[in-house]
């Protein structure tokens, strides 16, 4: 075997791998529409929607598989699920649930098992992902809204806007292990990266819950926001710090909150009716959907300043972003 061949097989595959690298750290942001049944795609480098893929009537939320090859939308309207191919920028196909109005989903860490908030039929749908498939059923409280998963996937919170509460839920045995009260209309919640509190949101009050997961009770309730109706509604955990953001629907700005002191800290400019958050995995750029305008909006972390508003469809109320 000649030295050039040796070369260019060697070459080659490291060209590939520097091309698979760069693709892998482009961030991309998915964007629900709930009044457009579509997915705005983002290139956030690049400040501009490259696609839109229409779903199933009443998107409301989704999730991302753990190798980021699908995206799982929760349809309110049709009681559905588009799985769409981030490749492909497709439905590649759709799954139905047994509850009616799925609105929040969260997948385990192993991305094997979705989990969602039915809120027409207050309960929860446990999808098997390979088999495509619901598995069981947990009842719930009134109007569930949103769900997230421990990070050691061993437990999964629920927040039940119509009762005021938040079910916590053995995610193996499919069970309600206890259920907390908190403030009135609870929506967003997220659950610390150490697993050790889970923050709730309580839209119809200007506050923040604070559970303790090892007592599953509110360890401490925040006043965020400038009114009564400053309506907190979903949260994004910062990956390189222990801030916590959260949108202020009454508002027009995010606050920010220490999860190590619970300190809350001065807001951060967004659009009209800010609903859905998330953050860059670098901690450089928040994405925060508008619903006043139909926009989202680019937020430098660094500058505390919006660097770009973006159109999307009619009433963006989620959006996440690829890791």
């Amino acid at each position: 075997m000649t030295r050039s061949l040796v070369q260019r097989m060697i070459w080659v595959p490291s060209v590939l791998l520097c091309c698979w690298s760069t693709a892998l750290a482009q961030q991309v942001a998915y964007v629900v529409n709930s009044d457009s049944d579509s997915v705005s795609i983002l290139d956030i480098a690049k400040r501009t929607v490259t696609a839109t893929v229409p779903v199933g009537k009443g998107p409301f939320a989704s999730a991302l598989s753990k190798d980021g090859a699908f995206l799982y939308v929760t349809n309110t309207s049709s009681n559905t699920i588009s799985i769409v191919d981030t490749r492909k920028k497709v439905v590649s196909s759709t799954l139905s649930v047994n509850g009616k109005g799925p609105s929040g989903i969260a997948l385990t860490p192993d991305g094997m098992f979705a989990f969602v908030a039915n809120e027409e039929s207050n309960d929860v749908s446990v999808v098997d992902l390979t088999k495509k498939s619901q598995i069981a059923t947990i009842a719930v409280g009134g109007n569930p809204f949103f769900v997230a998963i421990s990070p050691d996937g061993l437990r999964a919170y629920v927040t039940n806007s119509g009762s005021d509460s938040v079910s916590v839920i053995d995610p193996v045995a499919h069970v309600v292990l206890k259920t907390v009260p908190v403030k009135w209309f609870p929506m967003g919640l997220v659950v610390t990266k150490d697993g050790r509190q889970v923050y709730v949101a309580n839209t119809s009050k200007n506050t923040v819950s604070i559970i303790d997961t090892n007592t599953n009770a509110v360890d401490k309730t925040l006043v965020v926001g400038s009114t009564a109706i400053s309506a907190p509604e979903q949260f994004a955990l910062d990956p390189n710090s222990t801030e916590i953001y959260v949108t202020l629907y009454g508002e027009t700005f995010v606050v920010g909150i220490d999860s190590s002191t619970s300190a809350v800290h001065s807001p951060l400019p967004a659009g009209g009716s800010p609903m859905g958050i998330a953050v860059t995995a670098d901690g450089k750029t928040m994405c925060v959907t508008n619903q006043d305008s139909n926009t989202v909006s680019l937020i430098d972390l660094r500058t505390k300043t919006i660097q770009a508003t973006l159109p999307v469809g009619n009433k963006p109320s989620f959006v996440l972003i690829s890791k």
